[in-house]
């Protein structure tokens, strides 16, 4: 089953987090790498930011990953 809208990016914050924390980097010290603010990577954890494409390639190479990987496996 397809996921809603705020599942898709619920479990794209999740991948985001456990990516960062893997990497011990704080959300203030992975806002400075992709150049926003704390409370916008908090709130992409937590699913309440609408993503653009280039806020997910900057995420993704600030944390040395691609932005495949970020994105959920059961999206179809």
């Amino acid at each position: 089953m397809a996921l809603t809208k705020a599942e898709f990016l619920a479990k794209i914050g999740e991948r985001i987090k456990s990516e960062r924390l893997a990497r011990q980097l704080t959300q203030g010290a992975l806002a400075q790498l992709i150049e926003t603010h704390q409370s916008v990577v908090s709130r992409i954890e937590f699913g309440d930011q609408n993503l653009t494409i280039g806020t997910l390639f900057r995420v993704a190479a600030a944390l040395n990953v691609n932005a495949a990987e970020l994105l959920p496996k059961d999206s179809a």
